[in-house]
């Protein structure tokens, strides 16, 4: 087992309209198509980072053109996917490399009804092992688009239900899959590593509302910058960067980039370059408190409006701060990243 599936099906007596569901799939911003496979899709939000894919039955999707020659050559191809345990020195090539070990067979998603008969279900949605357990949550938040207009049901394959149920439901049976996939973990030399609930709780929420922050403020030219989970002293941290000319938000975070902008002199002109340089993000956070304006719901977050010159105080507090190379931090995703312990003795979800 090297994902959590869960699928939606058409309610007794109705038929799945595969032009509906590609109508609500083309009006996600957040879904693409992958190359050369028109019935398997991409979900990536760059401002959670979640990340899963969508497989939807081929008998649904509408009637094609033939295929030229160049599409034929590329018919045995495996479609570009998300890579489910990639090795840590390839997650900036995460959705680019193939994996080639998995059998074609896990190619589409199907099960057996009750007369034992192969069904493949409308769409399924399949999350990768070991992130944080958000993904499971926004995928469902995908999952209502299409139940909201009725005749499809969610299904959660891994419980006895027939149907899925409540989302603390859904969560057990997503934890449930890691105490199964854990020897697939120990026979890998991947790592993991466990966020705390509260740490997972405030990227989450931040990514979810940046896009409204963004309409909200950027009338009055405030930065909100993404909250990116990057490698840093061989862990995975929390980060964001910010233009210290400019106003910003700042969510609560491990890490800052600071670009301080300085004046350089040449021969005919002047031009600004920046230095950057990585500091702690609960030390800037308590620096820039007193002279920001602080928002906790739904997320944890400072306003803070830059005025023409820098207060005395915070200008000589960041001239002070112990700082590191930005190239000590790496743009990464959440892979090995979980919000709840598993034992590694056992692979018992606690």
């Amino acid at each position: 087992m090297q994902s959590f599936d869960l699928y939606l099906e058409a309610v007794s007596g109705q038929i799945a309209d595969g032009t509906d569901l590609l109508s609500i799939l083309g009006g996600v911003p957040q879904i693409r198509e992958t190359d050369g496979d028109p019935s398997r899709f991409l979900y990536v939000n760059p401002d959670t980072s979640v990340h899963f894919s969508v497989l939807m039955d081929r008998s649904l999707l509408p009637a094609r053109p033939e295929p030229d020659e160049f599409e034929e050559e590329r018919e045995g191809e495996r479609p570009h996917a998300v890579d489910v345990m990639p090795d840590e020195a390839d997650l900036d090539a995460q959705y680019e490399d193939e994996d080639e070990d998995e059998d074609e067979d896990e190619d589409d998603a199907q099960y057996e009804d009750e007369e034992g008969d192969t069904y493949h279900p409308p769409l399924t949605f399949s999350v990768p092992l070991f992130r944080p357990s958000f993904f499971v949550v926004e995928l469902l938040d995908l999952a209502d688009k299409f139940l909201a207009g009725g005749g499809l049901t969610l299904v959660d394959p891994h419980r006895d239900a027939d149907t899925a149920s409540m989302e603390d439901d859904i969560l057990r049976s997503w934890r449930g899959c890691h105490e199964q996939a854990m020897p697939l973990l120990q026979k890998s030399r991947f790592k993991l590593q466990q966020w705390a609930r509260e740490r997972c709780d405030c990227f989450f929420s931040y990514g979810r509302l940046r896009p409204r922050l963004v309409e909200r403020l950027e009338a009055d030219d405030i930065d909100v910058p993404c909250l990116q989970p990057a490698l840093h002293d061989g862990e995975t941290k929390s980060l964001c960067v910010w233009n210290v000319a400019r106003s910003t938000v700042l969510p609560r975070c491990d890490l800052i980039l600071l670009r301080e902008p300085r004046e350089k002199r040449g021969l005919l002109r002047r031009k600004i370059v920046f230095n950057e340089r990585l500091v702690d993000g609960e030390a800037v956070w308590n620096l820039l408190g007193p002279f920001a304006e602080f928002h906790h719901e739904p997320a944890r977050y400072l306003v803070f409006r830059r005025p023409a010159k820098l207060p005395p105080q915070i200008a000589s507090a960041l001239g002070t701060l112990e700082g590191s190379p930005a190239a000590d931090a790496k743009r990464t995703e959440l892979v090995g990243v979980v919000d709840f312990e598993i034992s590694e003795k056992t692979g018992e979800a606690l």
